[in-house]
C-alpha cells in the first residue's frame, strides 16, 4: 500500500486580500482666519473662511465614515472567507487523517512489519502536513489581528486629529465672536 498525502496550501484555499482602510486627510487654513481677524480685522471674511473650514471638516468626517463603512463591509466578507477557508482546511485535514488511519489499520492486518513501518512513515508525513496547515491557519489569524489593530490605530489617530481641528475651530470661532463684538460697537460709533 502506498500513501499519497494531500496538502492544502493557503493560496489554493483563499486568494483574496485583506480589505484596506482609506485614510482621509484635510488641511484647514486656520492661518488665513487668523490673518482676517488679527491683521485685517475683517469679521466677514473670517466668518466665511471658518464656514469653509467647517464644511471641509464635515466633508472629511463624512468621507471617514464612508471609508469605515466600506472597510467594515469588506472586512465582514474577508473574515467570512477566512473562516470558510479555515473550515475547509480543517475538514480536509480530518478526511486525510481519517483515511490515513484507516489505511494504517488495514495494512497492519494484511502486511508484514516492513510495510507497517512504511505506513507509519506515511502517517508521520500526514501529521506534519496537518501541523503545517494548522500553522498556516494560526498565521492567518495573527495577520488578521495585526491588520485590525493597525486599522483601529489609524481610525483613532484620525479621530484625534478631527477632534483637534474641531477644538481649534471652536477657539477661532470664539476669537471671531470676540473680535466681532469689539468691532461692532466701534462700527456703530463711526456711523
Amino acid at each position: 500500500t502506498i500513501f499519497t498525502t494531500a496538502t492544502v496550501s493557503a493560496a489554493s484555499t483563499y486568494t483574496g486580500s485583506a480589505p484596506s482602510y482609506t485614510n482621509q486627510v484635510v488641511a484647514p487654513d486656520f492661518s488665513q482666519v487668523n490673518t482676517y481677524i488679527d491683521t485685517n480685522q475683517d469679521a466677514e471674511l473670517a466668518s466665511a473662511k471658518l464656514q469653509e473650514i467647517n464644511a471641509q471638516l464635515a466633508e472629511m468626517n463624512a468621507k471617514m465614515q464612508d471609508s469605515m463603512n466600506v472597510f467594515n463591509k469588506e472586512n465582514v466578507a474577508y473574515q467570512s472567507a477566512i473562516q470558510e477557508s479555515i473550515q475547509e482546511m480543517q475538514a480536509t485535514n480530518q478526511v486525510n487523517l481519517a483515511k490515513a488511519q484507516s489505511d494504517l489499520q488495514l495494512a497492519i492486518a494484511n502486511k508484514d512489519r516492513d510495510l507497517q513501518r512504511q505506513l507509519q512513515n506515511g502517517i508521520n508525513d500526514m501529521q506534519a502536513l496537518v501541523a503545517d496547515n494548522t500553522s498556516k491557519v494560526n498565521k492567518y489569524g495573527a495577520e488578521v489581528g495585526d491588520y485590525q489593530a493597525e486599522v483601529a490605530k489609524e481610525i483613532q489617530e484620525n479621530t484625534t486629529k478631527t477632534q483637534q481641528y474641531q477644538n481649534l475651530y471652536v477657539q477661532l470661532l470664539q476669537q471671531y465672536n470676540t473680535a466681532f463684538q469689539i468691532a461692532q460697537p466701534q462700527q456703530q460709533g463711526e456711523r
